[in-house]
């Protein structure tokens, strides 16, 4: 769609299950993206079911596959080439604020 904002955050759990429990989007066609993670958070999906899941290409739809992607091991873009842009951030109740108000993780 020639935009070139936007994002996909998807949340999922740091547990054996790995299930998706929420996600954040901007740009053209959010909507879209959060009406398909929303299904597979009712179908309980876990990050393992859903990336056998194929999505068509070129769509918008396909960051979602992509983020899931990522958070699998399997990204085709390889984080490492865009640090800024594609990451993994990891949050545990006992991680303490830093004077920003986001969570200290040390990695």
């Amino acid at each position: 769609m020639r935009s070139t904002t936007g994002f996909i955050k998807i949340l999922v759990s740091n547990d054996d299950t790995q299930r998706i429990l929420g996600m954040r989007a901007s740009g053209p066609q959010a909507s879209a993206y959060i009406v398909s993670v929303a299904h597979l958070i009712n179908q309980g999906n876990s990050l393992r079911e859903v990336l056998k899941i194929f999505y068509p290409h070129p769509s918008v739809s396909e960051g979602i596959q992509e983020c899931l992607r990522t958070i699998g091991g399997r990204s085709i873009y390889k984080p490492v080439a865009f640090p800024d842009d594609i990451y993994i951030r990891e949050w545990k109740p006992e991680d303490k604020p830093t004077n920003d108000g986001a969570p200290k993780i040390e990695i």
